[in-house]
């Protein structure tokens, strides 16, 4: 298959740089070019695929464990009655498609979908942000919370900010 440098392809500014003459999309490039990204997308795009495997890491093992014994979860057992998530299952699928999933599919915009990409990581920032702050007004304020879930959230955001197209 012919590459983007070929002289039959043509550079246009759409979902993938490389199109044919004739219109059709060429699809065989689908890996994230580092080269061409700013440090923004970089930064970005190393934030989702962190948030990708933590946040999936997360929830399968919320789900795994329907007692939540070994979950090492904050919460006591009344908060997780009282609250809209009856048990630890409940809560993993909601971890591990929010935040798990969706910022998988945020990389996977970067490439295909490039305009969506800054709507992407702006959604998952305010995943991240609004479950750490339920999370901090159940169970109190910890280092982690400091440290790790409000900076990669509000970093998602900033960056999901800066990286939107300008459009108006």
């Amino acid at each position: 298959m012919n590459d983007c440098t070929d002289q039959r392809w043509l550079k246009h500014n759409s979902a993938d740089p490389c199109f044919f003459l004739n219109g059709t999309i060429n699809t065989a490039k689908l890996r994230l070019d580092l080269q061409s990204m700013s440090r923004t997308a970089k930064l970005t795009v190393f934030l989702l695929w962190m948030t990708t495997l933590l946040g999936s890491a997360r929830g399968l093992r919320l789900i795994s464990d329907p007692g939540g014994d070994s979950v090492m979860f904050p919460y006591p057992d009344e908060a997780i009655e009282i609250s809209v998530f009856t048990n630890y299952p409940a809560l993993g699928w909601v971890i591990f498609l929010l935040i798990g999933i969706f910022s998988l599919v945020g990389v996977l915009c970067r490439r295909r979908y490039p305009r969506l990409f800054a709507y992407m990581a702006i959604m998952e920032g305010i995943f991240i942000t609004s479950l750490t702050i339920l999370h901090i007004i159940v169970s109190g304020i910890g280092l982690i919370h400091l440290l790790f879930a409000l900076p990669i959230g509000l970093g998602l955001i900033i960056c999901g900010v800066l990286l939107t197209p300008r459009e108006f």
